[in-house]
């Protein structure tokens, strides 16, 4: 693509060379004299003169551009021929085969090294899921069983203050954290008591 570009590009600048050339024939001196100071000539010669130089002078700019042309494209097609040259030698030496051989081999490693790390990382995820599952598992049976004790713990709170809730009722463990809240209040009260009567005695 670049090589493709730069033949473009300088292809191009020769085109574009070429029409400031023949462009710049109207504004030439030479090519458009004032016809009266050119004495001993008819007009209509004179304008026959001056079409024709005008039109040798397109011809040698477009020839010129043809040339220039050919030059850019056979400088292209002896670089191309210096690679295919370069690649003929390489096939016959053998080292094209190599390069191959060495390339496929580099990529095979690649393949193997990556593989390896895949399989590593396959195994500690296997290990996480595993651990995570686990935990879970530890996490549902700790939670089933802290629910069984608060709900014997509120059952049995419930039966000393006089709520009695059957076997299949639902708790309101609102109601049952605020009378626990009520419990711990009065015997936390009660212990402080005793803690000023300790006081006083000493």
């Amino acid at each position: 693509m670049k090589i493709e570009f730069e033949k473009n590009k300088k292809l191009n600048e020769i085109e574009l060379q070429t029409s400031k050339e023949i462009s710049e024939l109207n504004t030439n001196e030479i090519l458009n004299p004032i016809k009266r100071k050119v004495i001993g000539y008819k007009d209509e010669d004179i304008t026959n003169l001056i079409d024709y130089s005008k039109q040798i002078q397109k011809e040698n700019s477009n020839n010129k551009n043809v040339i220039k042309k050919k030059d850019v494209l056979l400088e292209e097609l002896t670089q191309e021929l210096g690679n295919l040259q370069c690649e003929n030698d390489k096939l016959k030496d053998g080292r094209a085969i190599k390069e191959r051989d060495t390339k496929i081999y580099e990529q095979e490693q690649t393949i193997s090294k990556q593989k390896t790390i895949i399989k590593e990382k396959n195994s500690i995820i296997e290990k996480l899921e595993s651990t995570v599952n686990e935990l879970q598992e530890t996490l549902a049976n700790f939670k089933a069983k802290m629910f069984n004790f608060c709900d014997k713990v509120c059952r049995a709170l419930g039966h000393k203050i006089g709520i009695h809730y059957k076997k299949n009722d639902e708790i309101n463990y609102d109601d049952m954290e605020y009378y626990a809240n009520g419990v711990n209040r009065k015997y936390e009260r009660s212990e402080k008591d005793k803690s000023d009567d300790m006081e006083i005695s000493m």
